[in-house]
């Protein structure tokens, strides 16, 4: 058993969202998909996927992979993946445990951001949670109209994690990966 982070979102949020906005800030191609009227109906990010986990239906699992002749994501990896937990045992709300990396804690921080929610950089400490994020809207999951418009419009606005918050991770992460 490693270290891990420990993400806990609203139990609103939708995993195709938070797998978007994962992708977003690994720095994934994403694109607008736009209507007859030029009007935002979703965002679309490359190399981001969804999969259900054998014999465990309370969870699935995200995974991030560049796209062909794309380079790297902004850590210069390859590939992420991490469980997305629909039911956690211990508090209300989605949870993903991710091991406690820079990358890890720079997403899961801006993932907190975006939708609300808590992180714990390390679970092995004596911190329960390390910050607190209020959720920045009524709802994460709106259905149509003017709040999906600006809900999907604020994650098209999204920037990918910077090599700053990378290094302010680096400081807090159980497993150091030199970034450059």
């Amino acid at each position: 058993m490693g270290v891990d982070t420990r993400i806990l979102l609203p139990a609103d949020v939708r995993v195709r969202d938070v797998a978007s906005v994962i992708g977003i800030l690994a720095g994934l191609p994403k694109t607008r998909e736009v209507g007859s009227r030029g009007e935002l109906k979703w965002v679309q990010v490359d190399g981001v996927k969804v999969e259900p986990m054998e014999g465990i239906p309370e969870a699935c699992r995200i995974t991030l992979r560049i796209p062909p002749h794309w380079g790297s994501m902004m850590d210069r990896e390859d590939a992420h993946d991490v469980m997305f937990h629909f039911e956690p045992d211990t508090e209300d709300g989605r949870l993903m445990i991710p091991p406690s990396t820079p990358f890890w804690i720079a997403v899961g921080t801006k993932l907190c951001g975006f939708f609300g929610g808590k992180i714990d950089f390390d679970d092995c400490d004596s911190n329960e949670w390390d910050r607190r994020f209020r959720k920045p809207r009524p709802t994460n999951r709106p259905n149509d109209g003017l709040p999906w418009a600006r809900f999907q419009q604020e994650m098209f606005d999204l920037a990918p994690v910077t090599t700053a918050d990378l290094k302010r991770a680096y400081e807090k992460a159980s497993y150091k990966k030199e970034v450059e």
